[in-house]
């Protein structure tokens, strides 16, 4: 008999209950164990989060540090009067 309600055995922990969970997030599976499940749209939705917060941070500290660069090749364009990178061409 499975009880509505299910108790968790955890190392260290007795009688850990699950009423803090959802239905859909526990229950037991085909071969009669207890597991959780866990959708995986949120830590892919932190993680392109995080990712999209670094590249912001990066580009920023690229402008920053290196303020007379090409944006593409990072030539130093100091004294440069053309408005073109020799280095790689682009413009500036």
């Amino acid at each position: 008999m499975v009880p509505d309600r299910p108790w968790i055995r955890v190392h260290g922990f007795t009688n850990l209950s699950t009423h803090w969970l959802p239905d859909h997030f526990y229950g037991i599976n085909k071969s009669g164990l207890f597991q959780i499940r866990i959708p995986l749209w949120p830590p892919t939705f932190f993680l392109l989060i995080i990712v999209a917060w670094y590249l912001v941070l990066r580009k920023r500290w690229i402008l920053w540090r290196y303020p007379d660069a090409c944006l593409n090749c990072k030539y130093d364009l100091t004294g440069n009067e053309s408005g073109i990178c020799p280095e790689c061409g682009t413009v500036v």
